[in-house]
Parts: C-alpha cells; structure tokens; sequence
C-alpha cells in the first residue's frame, strides 16, 4: 500500500538559520502556543515562552513576532496545523513520511548520490511543538523510516520525551526556561541513559541556570552536573551570522558530547 494520504501536504520552509544553502527546506513549522497552536506545555509566566508582559500584544515567543511582522508566515504555519491536527495518528505518519522523501529526494539529486559523506539534517520544527501522544507516536515511526537523514529537535512537551528519546537519528532537546526547570530537569534525569541522544537546551535573557537551580532550590545530582555547563548559541549571542548558522556551527546537530545549549531569549 502506498504511503501517500490525499488530505494534503506538509509546507516545508526554507529557514535561514537551519538551511545549508539557500533554497533548502530542511524544516517546517506549526502555531506555537497554548490556545489554538500546538505547544500545550508552553510557559506563560515571567521568563516563560508564552508569557505577554505588561503592556504589550504579543508574548515573548519569537514566532509571534515573526507572525506579526511577516504575513506570509501565518497561513504557512495555520496549513501545517490545521493538516496534522486534524489527521489520524497514520495520516500523520504518512504526511511525515512524505516531507522527508521529499527532502531526502532533494539532497540526493543535489548530492549527485544516495551516499553522503555526512548525513544531510533536518529540524522538527522550526516553530511549534508536539501536541499530542499521537503526533509523537507518528513523528518516531517517520523519522525510524529515514535513517539516512539525522534530526533534530527541542521541546517543552515532556510528557511525550519516553516516546522519542531512543531514536538513534534523533538527537532531543528538552527546552528549558526560569519557569519549566524544575520538570525539566526532572524529565531529563528519568530518561537519560548512555545510549540515547536526549539532552538540555535553556532559553533566557542571561546564561545563569546554575544561579537559577539554586533560587528554585535544586541541588544537581552527581550524573546531572556534566550536562549543566551550557554552551552558548553562536547566533544569539551575535558571534555568527544568523544565515547558515545551525549548519556552520553544529552543536546542537552533532551526536551529544555532555554539553547543553544556552539560547538567549
């Protein structure tokens, strides 16, 4: 049987820090937040994702802005939406399963080969999240079919982290910020082993999630302390230009070596 659906297709997006060249469409995206998006674990308060500070419109999120400031962004992100939350857990499979033919398709042709010195990469997603248990079930048996392509991912959605933590070509992020930590670290603590790619991303305004944990009162276990040393985004910080910059720089995509990510927010 053919594993094409005929409800539609996913709208892949050329992202200009995730993309290896120009009209590369190695990601797509979803509505973030938690009313009508697909976050249902964004934070809304202070130093959250989702949190809206006095006197403004739109959250902190960057997707919202983008959303703002760009009108072309929306209705890409409202198709993606609207296609996979209104799919059956095999709809959603399928609607995967055809975006990564596709890309992998393209890197072939663009390769000249099916053999590629490295694998070619591809980010779930560039905005939104996992909504469902059912949407996590889809996103395993998708990315299990394409072993040749490496991903990657962040998400606050750590109720569904069992599901996607041991996939050898996924490497999994779990987004933290000043208000999930605590979750966070202990979702993390449960599901890390040697064998899987699962690590810590932090998102705030400075690098102090060590200050933080001792605010909240978290004292590090010994087999957490090694994953507590965040590396700085090259691109938030201003050292790299944002064009390319997933591609050039490489920690979040290369297999984990004990080092989390600092994102500035």
């Amino acid at each position: 049987m053919s594993n094409q659906t005929t409800i539609g297709a996913i709208r892949a997006t050329s992202d200009r820090k995730t993309r290896k060249y120009k009209t590369q469409c190695n990601t797509f995206g979803l509505l973030p937040g938690n009313d009508g998006g697909t976050c249902p674990y964004s934070t809304c308060k202070a130093g959250g994702c989702w949190h809206v500070p006095e006197g403004r419109k739109l959250p902190d999120c960057y997707v919202a802005k983008l959303m703002s400031a760009y009108g072309g962004v929306q209705p890409i992100l409202e198709h993606n939406t609207k296609l996979l939350m209104g799919a059956t857990e095999k709809q959603m499979t399928n609607l995967l399963r055809a975006e990564f033919r596709r890309f992998l398709a393209a890197e072939v042709k663009r390769n000249g080969s099916a053999v590629f010195k490295t694998p070619p990469l591809y980010r779930m997603h560039w905005s939104g999240d996992v909504f469902n248990a059912k949407y996590a079930r889809a996103i395993a048996a998708a990315v299990n079919v394409y072993p040749e392509i490496n991903f990657w991912m962040y998400t606050r959605s750590f109720k569904y982290v069992p599901i996607l933590c041991n996939i050898p070509n996924l490497i999994l992020y779990l987004s933290l910020d000043p208000v999930n930590t605590t979750l966070g670290l202990k979702t993390f603590l449960a599901n890390k082993s040697q064998t899987n790619s699962l690590g810590i991303c932090y998102m705030s305004k400075t690098n102090n999630l060590l200050e933080h944990m001792k605010t909240l009162g978290i004292e590090a276990p010994p087999e957490l302390n090694k994953y507590l040393k965040l590396s700085t985004c090259p691109v938030d910080t201003g050292k790299m230009e944002l064009e390319g910059g997933c591609m050039r720089c490489q920690q979040c995509t290369r297999v984990l070596n004990n080092k989390s990510i600092w994102f500035k927010s």
